[in-house]
C-alpha cells in the first residue's frame, strides 16, 4: 500500500462514526459499476436511479469504502435531485424530501421519464491532510449489501451499518 492510501485510510479510521475502512479493489470497483448499472434500470417512487456519485468514485484512480453507524456525519447536500425529463423538480438534503411545486406542474404537462439522480458530495474533511477534491457517495442498496458481504465480510445485518463510497483524483 502506498504512503497517500495508507495515509488516508489511517485518517479516515479516526473520524467518529466510520467502523471500518478499505480500499477497494479493480475487481470490486467492477462489480459495483455493474450493480449500479443493473439498479439504475429499476423504478422507484421518483423513477429510475442514477447513482452519479457512485460512478464518479468507481472511475477514480484511489476509491475507499467506508462502513459507518449512525455517529458518522455526512456532508451536506443536496444528496439527490428528482427529474421529470430535463427539468429538476425536486430535491433530497439533510432536511428531507421538497419538491419544488411550480415546477412540478410544468414538468408533468410537458411529459419525460421519471429519474432520481444520486449526486457526488463535496469530501472536503479530507482536506485537513492535503487531499483535495475528494468526493463521497452512497452506495445503492444492492452495492451496500455486496460491501457488507463480499468486500468487508462481516455479519452484520446490513440494515444495522451504513456504507459510503470516498472518490480520490489524482494526487
Amino acid at each position: 500500500m502506498n504512503i497517500l492510501l495508507s495515509t488516508v485510510i489511517n485518517f479516515l479510521r479516526n473520524i467518529d462514526g466510520v467502523l471500518h475502512v478499505k480500499a477497494l479493489t479493480n475487481k470490486d470497483k467492477a462489480t459495483l459499476l455493474n450493480i449500479e448499472a443493473s439498479y439504475s434500470k429499476q423504478q422507484t417512487a421518483f423513477g429510475a436511479p442514477i447513482n452519479r456519485g457512485m460512478f464518479l468514485c468507481l472511475n477514480m484512480p484511489i476509491t475507499i469504502a467506508l462502513i459507518t453507524n449512525s455517529r458518522f456525519k455526512w456532508p451536506s447536500g443536496p444528496y439527490s435531485l428528482v427529474y421529470i425529463g430535463d427539468s429538476v423538480v425536486g430535491e433530497i438534503n439533510e432536511h428531507g424530501t421538497c419538491i419544488f411545486r411550480d415546477k412540478l406542474a410544468k414538468a408533468i404537462k410537458k411529459g419525460g421519464k421519471r429519474k432520481i439522480v444520486f449526486l457526488p458530495l463535496k469530501f472536503e474533511v479530507l482536506n485537513k491532510i492535503g487531499i483535495r477534491n475528494a468526493i463521497m457517495a452512497s452506495p445503492s442498496p444492492p452495492s451496500h449489501k455486496y460491501l457488507i458481504n463480499h468486500v468487508f465480510k462481516m455479519r452484520a445485518r446490513s440494515e444495522d451499518v451504513g456504507s459510503a463510497i470516498i472518490g480520490i483524483p489524482d494526487p
